[in-house]
């Protein structure tokens, strides 16, 4: 029986012999790239016989293998002239084409960072390494597969299976038809007819009843201007970003209308505009009667440039802000703190959630929440309706009461807040709305 030996090869390069002017032989050498390829070919020092030569070129070769000085100077020089002549290099491997990528990719802040941890975690392993531009379909199934495996050992959720294939799609069809020519590797989009991640069911949102609201809103533990932030959260139904980006000049109290045309990015430091999650985002919202008042005393003494509201953190942090105060005043249904593989635990964006279950609880049409909400599809207003179907009036409260009229007071300069929960993280209020908290726990 022939064994074969399983030892790997030592590569010694490739060696050529020439003759020169004077009839000696000379001799050229080539050196083996750890990408496969062959480098280009160069003069061995005069005087080499090829004994010589061959362990001249071994020793260049093994030098190669172990630092990769060539392929790396080879590599170089593909990117700058990628960069000089905005096209791609076939070298480049998905990683390095998803760094010039992403800074170009149309989103938020919020979801840039996200979706840079989301690469890192969940497709780079698979595909970082590869070639870009000799991705084929199969290397996407690879990475399918991964978050169908993942999501049977419990690592991750199905929603955010389906988000991170989502990043996968935008990618592949960015490299077919970006604007951006130099990001263009494939003449199609690769994923078409790939089938998705496992569908598993969403996780459900909770939202406040009006009784529980109303706790809240009269607990004079948390400080006026969260109360007011709140207020104006819920009772507009506008989304974070929305709300950050909202001035007096957007809110016309005579004609009782809110004009929604910008957003700050949620998850973002800076405040610069952006246009709204949707083209449907772009909308009239209605004042509610119950609001009125409290926007009209919160008006007095701000400039039209001024913001509506208090910008308190970051969306994320808001959330552990949000739940601490509705513990404060008392407000302690489980449900509101669940968190499993079909509930989400409350959190500042269920204000929003609770606009648009009190609007259904009230008999307004899916079409009216829809237009409200911004929303780009009926699909997502109608989960709004069904989760108001089995709750009436007399179990949770009158949608929309009347806010207590301890809010209604103006802007201060010397706006003060109390010790706040212990989960709080540390934050100083935006400067834009013109103070600070006295306490430095805040």
């Amino acid at each position: 029986m022939k064994i074969h030996s399983t030892k790997k090869k030592t590569r010694s390069g490739t060696l050529e012999a020439a003759e020169g002017q004077d009839g000696a032989t000379l001799y050229r050498g080539r050196l083996r790239l750890a990408d496969g390829t062959k480098s280009g070919r160069f003069e061995l020092p005069e005087g080499l016989d090829e004994s010589a030569a061959r362990a001249y070129l071994a020793s260049l070769q093994q030098a190669e293998d172990a630092t990769g000085q060539l392929l790396a100077a080879k590599l170089d020089r593909a990117r700058e002239d990628a960069a000089r002549t905005r096209t791609p290099h076939a070298l480049e491997t998905a990683d390095a084409w998803f760094a010039r990528y992403l800074p170009a990719k149309e989103c938020g802040n919020g979801h840039r960072r996200t979706t840079r941890q989301w690469w890192a975690m969940w497709i780079s392993p698979v595909l970082g390494a590869k070639p870009v531009a000799s991705l084929t379909r199969d290397d996407l199934e690879d990475v399918r597969d991964e978050l169908d495996r993942a999501i049977d050992a419990g690592r991750i959720r199905t929603t955010t299976a389906r988000n991170v294939w989502s990043i996968v799609t935008s990618a592949m069809k960015a490299a077919s038809a970006a604007k951006d020519r130099s990001l263009r590797v494939h003449a199609t989009p690769l994923h078409f007819g790939i089938l998705p991640p496992k569908r598993g069911a969403s996780r459900q949102r909770p939202w406040l009843f009006p009784r529980e609201w109303l706790k809240l809103a009269t607990c004079e533990e948390v400080p006026v201007v969260e109360r007011q932030l709140f207020a104006v959260a819920l009772y507009t139904g506008l989304r974070p970003g929305e709300l950050w980006a909202l001035t007096w000049a957007d809110v016309d109290t005579d004609t009782r209308t809110i004009s929604v045309s910008k957003a700050v990015d949620d998850e973002a430091h800076g405040d610069a505009a952006k246009a709204p999650k949707t083209a449907e985002g772009q909308r009239i919202v209605p004042i509610h009667e119950n609001l009125l008042p409290l926007l009209k005393a919160m008006r007095k003494g701000r400039g039209l440039t001024s913001p509506v509201v208090a910008r308190l953190g970051l969306v994320e942090r808001m959330a552990q802000r949000f739940r601490a105060r509705l513990a404060q005043a008392g407000v302690t249904r489980p449900r509101l703190t669940a968190s499993t593989a079909t509930e989400e635990p409350v959190d500042f964006r269920s204000l929003r959630d609770s606009y648009a279950t009190w609007l259904a609880i009230g008999g307004t049409s899916a079409d009216i929440i829809k237009r409200r909400m911004g929303h780009k599809t009926i699909d997502t207003t109608q989960r709004y309706i069904k989760a108001a179907e089995s709750f009436g009036v007399e179990g949770v409260g009158e949608p929309f009461p009347a806010i207590p009229t301890s809010l209604e007071v103006p802007w201060s300069s010397d706006w003060t807040t109390p010790a706040p929960h212990p989960s709080f993280h540390r934050e100083i209020l935006v400067g834009a709305v013109g103070f600070e908290p006295t306490t430095s726990s805040v």
